[in-house]
């Protein structure tokens, strides 16, 4: 009995079964399947990164209207502490994650400062980066309410340090 030819599998999978459906070509289940797992793990992974990277709960109770906020000291008589950042610059990003996040520290900030962020990006901020800033970023402030500089420092600092370093400017009362 002479055999026919089998066609090859590209060509078989596309033809009608006995129960007139098309039959998928071998291996893209496995395909479908690994597209949906990463669709899925691309989606959860986002999640997270919108939860780590976003952002979180302001304990601090920032200002941002530079003005405002010398008028609110000079009113209540606490120093502004100015916090110069960026989006795009990671130490300042650390800071909000570990420092700013930290309960105590935000307590101090609320009590005996008047806090104060200045993006560094706006042009409108830029005559108070122009004199209060350092050279890199992020950029800690501490000046009084007449707008005298006490004490500035540049980089990350933990929230143990942050802590210590409020404490030796400003000494709880």
């Amino acid at each position: 009995m002479p055999s026919t030819p089998r066609k090859p599998l590209h060509d078989q999978a596309n033809e009608p079964s006995e129960v007139g459906h098309i039959r998928p070509r071998p291996g893209n289940r496995h395909r479908l399947w690994l597209l949906v797992l990463a669709g899925l793990l691309g989606a959860a992974l986002w999640r997270v990164a919108a939860q780590v990277g976003g952002p979180g709960v302001d304990l601090v109770g920032w200002r941002t209207d530079a003005v405002a906020a010398f008028a609110e000291a000079t009113q209540t008589g606490r120093p502004v502490f100015i916090d110069f950042f960026a989006h795009w610059c990671a130490p300042c990003v650390m800071l909000d994650k570990h420092t700013f996040s930290d309960t105590r520290v935000a307590e101090t900030l609320r009590s005996r400062f008047v806090p104060l962020r200045v993006n560094v990006d706006q042009k409108a901020n830029m005559p108070w980066v122009e004199r209060y800033s350092g050279p890199f970023l992020p950029t800690l402030a501490i000046v009084d309410s007449r707008g005298v500089l006490i004490t500035r420092r540049d980089g990350f600092i933990d929230a143990k340090s942050m802590q210590a370093w409020l404490d030796a400017a400003i000494p709880a009362s």
